[in-house]
Formats: C-alpha cells, structure tokens, sequence
C-alpha cells in the first residue's frame, strides 16, 4: 500500500544550474522548457530501465529545489501526506491532522508521527464509515491505494489508540510511548510533497489518454530535484536557469507499452508554492528514443 514511497527514492535528478554577473530579469514563478527524452534499456528482466526527461528551467528568485535528506524539506507544507481525525462533535467533517518526521538515527528507520491530540478527535479509518454522518466516505478497497493507506511505519500517541485498532507493535521514541496500528487509514497524497509532476499519456481509441501509475501500480512518477548535488540545496536571492535531468525506473515500461504512442507532460513548482507552466513531450515510442 505504500509502494509509493520507493518510486520517489529510486527516482534519479541532477540538476545543471548556470547564473550571470549581470544576472537576466525571470519572473519568481519558474518558467520551463522540453529539451529531450530518452529511454535507456538496461537488459535484464529484473534490471530498471529508465525514461530520461530533460527540462530547461528559468526562476527569477533561485527558490527551486527540495532535499530528500533535509529534515526541514518534510515538514509543512513539504510534508508527504495528509490524514485526518473525526470532528470532535460528530458532525461528519474530517480535520487534517499534524504529523512530524522522526528519524531512530543515521541508517535507521524513519517513522511519521501523527497528533491527533493537537486537534482532538479520533484517526479517520475505514471503519469511520459506519457511523452517524460518515457513510459519504470512499468504501475501502483493499487491492487500491486511492482513499485508504495502511500504516506501516507511521505511529500514533498511545493515548490516542483506540480499542479498536489492531496495534502491530508499541515504540518509545525520544522519552514517549507510540504505537503502530494495522488499520485502513483515509489519506491523501501532499502534491506540495514534490517539485515536479510528470503524467503520462498513452494513445488509445485515436486519442491521448492519461496513464495513471497511482491507480494502477500504486506508483507516482511526481518527485523532487535538488539544486546542490549534494542534496542540500541552498537558496540566494537571484535568478537562476539550468538543466533538469529527472531518470524514472522501470523494470517494465516495456512490457507495458511495448511500441505504443506516448506522451509526456511536467511541470515544476518552487518552495514558494508557484506551478510553472506545463510543457509536453513529442509523441514517441520506446524504441524510437532508445
């Protein structure tokens, strides 16, 4: 169920980043270009092939980039995803709830912390349906990642855990006492999570009909780039323009398309939250970029 998050470590970025002495006016929201596509087949079955996309960017602030080491790059509104608890009256709503990343160390596990308490009420799961003003929730399906996650390696307060959780296991981290709970938890991907979307567009019935991965593989080719590579990126106030490199890995792009027609659409966002314009690919088969 939570597939998701192994696409976005095996994505690869680089970034090319050039600037000027007498620096060009860009606007603050980033501009992008296409440059290129490529496919690079490795050979074996086993072995992730990649669609290569190169974009050309502009931003006339330099605030692109975001880490995937720095702690400060998951917290809001960076965060990853969003959950939610009851509203305390009863009256169907569902509240957001406040979550934090906390590492065990270096090399360790890394756990998301959700704080129910900060706003009251109880963790919104699968079961939430059944009651009083709730039946409007999505029905869970197990072979889907659409409206329900299980929690696997996200904790909750002790005091927070309801008898009817099924608890995996209970966690002491920095002086408090967390569980683990095995629940269909309602969730919604954070899209500010990321700096960069890519949808893929297959043709089907004499038309361009997007792919959805998430729906499909529970898999999102959205991720980040970082402007430093040592994924640290820092931030001056000046314009910057440069080369995105983005690798997506696949042990089965083949198997999947084969020689179909394909397009490719992306754009970026910056920290500030400002989406660029979207640019799309040619139409292209595999074999045609090799």
């Amino acid at each position: 169920m939570r597939v998701i998050k192994g696409i976005v470590l095996f994505c690869f970025s680089s970034v090319l980043v050039s600037s000027c002495f007498d620096p060009p006016e860009f606007s603050d929201i980033p501009q992008i270009t296409f440059k290129d596509i490529k496919f690079k087949e490795v050979g074996g079955a086993a072995d992730y092939d990649s669609l290569i996309l190169y974009l050309d960017f502009k931003d006339g602030n330099g605030d692109v980039g975001l880490s995937s080491l720095n702690p400060t790059d998951f917290d809001p509104p960076y965060h990853f995803e969003n959950y939610y608890v009851e509203d305390a009256a009863g009256s169907g709503d569902t509240i957001p709830v406040l979550s934090e990343i906390v590492s065990t160390g270096l090399g360790g596990t890394i756990y998301t912390i959700l704080n129910p308490d900060s706003i009251g009420g109880k963790l919104v799961t699968s079961k939430t349906k059944s009651k009083p003003n709730y039946g409007y929730l999505p029905t869970y399906d197990p072979n889907s990642c659409l409206n329900y996650s299980f929690l696997s390696d996200v904790l909750i307060p002790i005091k927070s855990a309801s008898a009817s959780f099924d608890i995996q296991d209970t966690i002491r981290l920095n002086g408090k006492r967390y569980v683990q709970i095995k629940e269909a938890v309602l969730y919604r991907p954070n899209p500010n999570h990321y700096n960069i979307e890519v949808t893929f567009l297959r043709y089907q019935g004499g038309n361009f009909v997007e792919f959805d991965w998430f729906k499909e593989y529970c898999l999102t080719y959205d991720g980040r780039f970082p402007t430093s590579l040592k994924d640290f990126p820092t931030y001056a106030d000046r314009p910057i323009e440069g080369t995105i490199r983005y690798a997506m890995p696949n042990t089965s792009f083949l198997a999947i398309f084969g020689n179909t027609r394909l397009r490719i659409k992306a754009r970026i966002r910056d920290r500030a939250l400002h989406v660029s314009n979207e640019v799309s690919s040619p139409e292209f088969d595999l074999n045609s970029i090799r």
